[in-house]
């Protein structure tokens, strides 16, 4: 028989992905945890953590004992909740994972409609985390998140796609700033190119955007100066509309801009490109309405361009 807290000890570093997080969820020293979770290994006679980078992540064979202590202690969950009085009940809980390469205005803006709106089916608590499109994957089929928000998601036969968004690209450039460069009309894309003192600003190159912006600059046979690279697409919207110079942006993440008329938008109704985004859960996932109210507000954002 395994030691139960040990086995718990392994489930709670798992769940939070360190055991930095888990020591202090746990209240024992980090010293004390990392030992338990080494005796832990030992008797499994696996090892079950390795490191990425500053990360500790799950090794196959701790994915899989992982997957087994997640249906212990949701049985050992639900037996407890069914103990409760009625009052004394948590709400249910959802947590969704969001991958760090899309824009989080954006996400605060899908997530706070519904918590605007106060329904009582909703009545649950959110736990909203970021992380790499491969770490979000393996939680999500693992059982530690419920959904993923993604926007390089491949097909895997144990995860179903609730929604697939195009969201159209375009360039953009501040008001101001065609008005003090004494612009009466729009400019095409090559003017605004052509012009020497309008920048561009770009994503980092981790990004999947850059790739994106990449591909069809060269198509295009587009060249311009670099002012700025930012893994943060927020930083390259304010840049554009502090009249800076001009980006590629997915058009649903500058829809308040927009409104306000602080930005102006060069393109085809439907982008010079489409940039992809996912809402992803488990097959045998439990079906929760909050599923459809995120798409909801996904799709709704997407065509308020």
């Amino acid at each position: 028989m395994f030691n139960y807290n040990h086995l718990y000890y392994f489930y709670v570093t798992a769940k939070l992905g360190g055991v930095s997080s888990a020591s202090k969820h746990l209240n024992i020293s980090q010293p004390s945890l990392s030992a338990q979770i080494k005796t832990f290994e030992g008797s499994v006679s696996h090892k079950l953590f390795e490191k990425n980078g500053r990360r500790m992540q799950l090794t196959r064979q701790g994915e899989q004992v992982y997957a087994y202590c997640q249906q212990i202690f949701d049985i050992a969950g639900h037996l407890s909740e069914h103990l409760k009085s009625p009052d004394q009940k948590e709400k249910r809980r959802i947590h969704i994972g969001v991958s760090e390469q899309i824009e989080r205005p954006f996400i605060a803006d899908t997530l706070g409609n519904i918590l605007q709106q106060g329904k009582e089916h909703l009545n649950c608590t959110l736990t909203i985390s970021s992380g790499e499109e491969e770490e979000l994957i393996q939680k999500l089929k693992t059982k530690r998140i419920d959904l993923f928000l993604s926007n390089t998601f491949a097909n895997f036969d144990d995860l179903h796609e609730i929604v697939a968004l195009k969201m159209p690209v375009a360039l953009v450039i501040s008001k101001s700033l065609l008005k003090k460069l004494g612009y009466r009309q729009l400019p095409t894309l090559s003017e605004v190119f052509k012009n020497e003192k309008i920048g561009l600003f770009i994503p980092s190159q981790n990004l999947r955007l850059r790739h994106e912006g990449d591909i069809f600059m060269q198509q295009k046979n587009l060249k311009k100066p670099v002012l700025m690279e930012s893994e943060i697409l927020s930083v390259i919207a304010r840049a554009v509309v502090d009249d800076g110079g001009c980006a590629f942006l997915p058009v649903p993440y500058i829809v308040n801009e927009i409104k306000l008329g602080l930005v102006k938008v060069i393109g085809p109704q439907s982008g010079y490109w489409q940039h992809h985004l996912s809402l992803v859960s488990r097959k045998q996932i439990k079906y929760d309405p909050l599923f459809d109210e995120i798409k909801n507000n996904l799709i709704a954002l997407n065509k308020a361009v």
